[in-house]
């Protein structure tokens, strides 16, 4: 699959559940998107019924902490810093 793009996703249940009803709740994640849903299903008796329609549930927002990406970014920065200050004084030596 391609970004953006969808897929249906299939859930396949113990034949031995019961009817319900059931309020059931799936979370899928790829990457860095995770998508959470909730949906109350009941089971026929016989046969196979119709697709249930899921409810979008809020996620919280980043899994990662606040403070990692300009952690980071802080470092990179310092890092590049003291390269260039290691090749100006290197350059100040051979002169």
């Amino acid at each position: 699959m391609g970004v953006g793009e969808t897929e249906p996703a299939t859930v396949v249940l113990d034949k031995s559940l019961p009817a319900g009803p059931w309020d059931a709740a799936i979370t899928l994640k790829s990457g860095l998107l995770e998508v959470s849903e909730h949906a109350t299903i009941t089971f026929p008796d016989t046969g196979e019924a119709a697709p249930v329609a899921a409810v979008a549930v809020p996620v919280p927002e980043a899994s990662t902490p606040g403070w990692l990406i300009p952690s980071i970014v802080g470092l990179a920065v310092l890092l590049i810093g003291v390269a260039i200050l290691l090749v100006v004084v290197l350059r100040r030596r051979r002169t």
